[in-house]
């Protein structure tokens, strides 16, 4: 039952961030610890903090701008931005009275510009230092609450680097960082939100403490502890002892957690799932392999929104992208290895949330033998196709089952599918990003992006560094398009041009929109989510007690 009551409610407006009102006279009360997987490096503000590590301390922090339950862009620490008319400059007006905690001063455009430093220094691992390197010519302090940020091209997609979905970008303390330091600044952040920061056992704990009267939201619990529970069975055995009241869990837990008095399941619906065809790489890629059957070759008449204007080799290639598509039953696929917590995904990279996503695109059926005429029709028996499906977690656990899933539709289908397991940081990153994984396959769990077009450069585009998704220069056309267009009403047109481009065209399989799914003890009511929520330390401000 619990799994069911989501699907009426899954408009893509519930993965949206959420800003309530502040509560300022309500008294923080009680406990709540939180179990998470890994804290990484336990190293925060400062060059050197991952992103994995600071989903821990999003309380602490807080960033320029946030994101409505509308999915609008909304002020935050800046009380207002404005861009330019050509695009290439932002002005940001910062929030006045706004304390660091341990009096460590009022924020100021001096912090801000000093924040922006720390992201962009040479050795920072901030998710958006390329992006700030690569399109921001310069930052300058105006005054004490005025900043201006030059950018080397028209961009309007520079708000969407400054929300809280881009957690490793932050607004720390300049007079802080000076005072005491790089290495103890990170090991003991200092920001403006709703938690303050108080105690830190390596490999064990972070302990935060609600801000009273806190300028956006007071929380309703005084203290969070977060630990590190590496194992799922062993953070839902705790919840069910009653010494965690929060974790994030996989599917298959879900029944043993419904089975424990008072406690509930609650999903953050915030990714996407789909298969991954590797080896759609330009001819000039080290990797390229002509012979790949489902691997387009773009050099050749490929439009696949006019399928009559295809090369010979084009439209053998879509029919098989086409086959390994039909040959997948998404619907099962949700039931049995979802335990039921998931929705067909219509198109890869575009969402029903984005611009341009049009309501006639529906997911593809499930038509084994009509995948089967597909493949004959392109000229290929039993057999002689060849595919290894990559093992591997990304973002989310489950993604390596449903690799295996997929598997064993394609084997039916008449591929001669292979496993390969290997670790995602050590051996599949580099040689993806190498454009060196031809003839494999990925199962690939992307979160929801407000920044969607610089997400599709990251994994669908020949310039970028990843090279997991597809090259394609008709693509590049429409994405570069995109990028520099000021008008949202024409971009939202080419948005739409990409949608259908990548739809017709089958460059991935899509298999569900899917969520972060979290166990939560007796002690919690409420706890809404936005896609920033989609780690199990993030917007615990919005925890709603029980009494």
């Amino acid at each position: 039952m619990a799994r069911r009551m989501f699907y009426g409610a899954l408009a893509m407006a519930v993965v949206y961030a959420m800003i309530f009102p502040g509560n300022a006279g309500a008294k923080p009360k009680g406990e709540i610890r939180v179990a998470i997987e890994t804290m990484s490096s336990e190293t925060w503000p400062g060059p050197k903090a991952e992103y994995s590590a600071t989903v821990i301390i999003m309380g602490v922090t807080e960033t320029l701008l946030r994101i409505n339950s509308e999915g609008e862009i909304v002020p935050c620490l800046a009380e207002s931005y404005e861009m330019s008319p050509d695009g290439k400059t932002y002005t940001l007006k910062i929030r006045k009275g706004i304390p660091f905690h341990e009096d460590w001063g009022e924020l100021s455009a001096h912090d801000v510009k000093f924040s922006f430093d720390l992201a962009m220094a040479e050795d920072s691992l901030c998710i958006q230092k390329g992006y700030f390197v690569k399109e921001i010519e310069s930052i300058d302090v105006v005054d004490d609450y005025t900043v201006k940020i030059q950018m080397v091209k028209p961009h309007w997609d520079l708000p969407t680097k400054l929300i809280q979905h881009s957690p490793s970008f932050w607004i720390t303390s300049k007079k802080y960082f000076d005072t005491v330091g790089e290495a103890k600044a990170s090991r003991h952040p200092i920001g403006t939100g709703p938690f303050k920061f108080v105690e830190h056992r390596l490999g064990e704990y972070v302990k935060l403490e609600a801000v009273e009267n806190h300028w956006r939201k007071t929380p309703a619990v005084k203290t969070v502890t977060i630990k590190k529970v590496p194992e799922v069975a062993t953070g839902v055995a705790m919840v069910r002892r009653g010494i965690v009241d929060l974790f994030m869990i996989t599917p298959e837990f879900i029944k043993e957690v419904e089975k424990i008095p008072d406690a509930k399941i609650i999903p953050a619906w915030t990714h996407e799932l789909s298969i991954l065809l590797m080896g759609q790489y330009l001819p000039t890629a080290k990797g390229y392999d002509p012979s790949l059957p489902y691997a387009p070759h773009v050099d050749e008449l490929h439009d696949w929104r006019k399928p009559e204007t295809l090369s010979d080799w084009n439209s053998r290639s879509l029919k098989v992208r086409q086959a390994l598509d039909l040959a997948v039953d998404k619907e099962t696929i949700i039931e049995h290895v979802m335990f039921g917590y998931g929705k067909p995904l219509e198109v890869p990279l575009f969402f029903q949330s984005y611009p341009g996503f049009d309501p006639a695109w529906e997911p593809y059926p499930y038509n084994p033998e009509k995948a089967k005429e597909l493949l004959a029709e392109a000229g290929y028996k039993p057999g002689d196709i060849k595919i290894t499906l990559a093992l591997t977690h990304h973002t989310l656990p489950l993604t390596d089952r449903v690799a295996e899933a997929i598997g064993q539709y394609w084997t039916e289908l008449g591929l001669d599918v292979a496993y390969e397991s290997m670790d995602y940081v050590q051996a599949f990153k580099p040689r993806a990003h190498d454009r060196m994984m031809g003839g494999y396959a990925f199962s690939s769990a992307d979160p929801f992006r407000f920044d969607y077009t610089m997400y599709m450069v990251y994994i669908a585009y020949s310039k970028s560094w990843y090279g997991w998704m597809f090259d394609d220069p008709e693509f590049d056309k429409m994405m570069d398009a995109a990028m520099v267009e000021l008008d949202p009403t024409k971009r939202e047109k080419i948005m739409n041009e990409m949608g259908d481009y990548v739809y017709k065209g089958r460059l991935a399989i899509p298999i569900s929109y899917v969520p972060r799914i979290f166990a939560a003890s007796s002690k919690i009511k409420e706890w809404p989510l936005s896609p920033a929520g989609a780690y199990v330390a993030c917007n615990l401000e919005y925890l709603v007690l029980n009494d």
